[in-house]
């Protein structure tokens, strides 16, 4: 993994600064793939499309916003002054951005912050924990599973088959034979 530039931002609503690293190569040694499609790459870790304002908690979307300034790695590793990271949303705050579909504006956001939700709902089983912990989440889960799956393509097959081996109804050796073209 090469780090690229360190980019600065502002936040549009109360204008503090936070970044981001960007990637100049990365790789995937040591990557996890899972079943719901999400891949744990620390050669290659993803930056998140949506966060929230580590100053007053507002949402909003990173490529929404100008760059304020940019900066090189050692630039950042000599500067004394630090910058927030822009980090993932946690699920209780994606829930709550589905909630104001004003922070959504297309299908393509819609579905990224869904299939975010979905992955973060699994990363509880992921680190063994329980799936749902209040009593709302499971209705919660279940309509988002559902929106999900209201898509027929391919991605939204391998979730139904996913959603049905853990029903048991189909053998896992489908789910293999349909992601074998993503992990080339």
């Amino acid at each position: 993994m090469t780090i690229g530039n360190y980019r600065i931002y502002k936040c549009p609503l109360c204008e503090e600064l936070f970044g981001m690293f960007t990637l100049r190569s990365g790789n995937l040694f040591g990557a996890k793939h899972f079943s719901d499609g999400k891949l744990y790459a620390p050669m290659m870790p993803e930056s998140p499309q949506i966060t929230v304002c580590a100053f007053c908690d507002y949402n909003f979307w990173i490529d929404d916003l100008e760059v304020f300034t940019e900066m090189s790695h050692i630039e950042v590793l000599e500067s004394e002054k630090r910058y927030p990271l822009a980090r993932f949303l946690n699920l209780e705050e994606y829930i709550e951005v589905l909630k104001h579909k004003v922070l959504y504006d297309s299908f393509e956001r819609e579905y990224y912050i869904r299939e975010q939700l979905w992955w973060a709902f699994n990363d509880r089983v992921r680190d063994k924990e329980e799936l749902f912990q209040a009593d709302n989440e499971k209705s919660i889960w279940k309509e988002n599973i559902h929106w999900l799956h209201s898509f027929n393509d391919k991605e939204m097959r391998k979730l139904q088959i996913e959603i049905d081996y853990i029903n048991t109804q189909y053998p896992k050796i489908e789910l293999l034979e349909l992601m074998k073209d993503r992990v080339r």
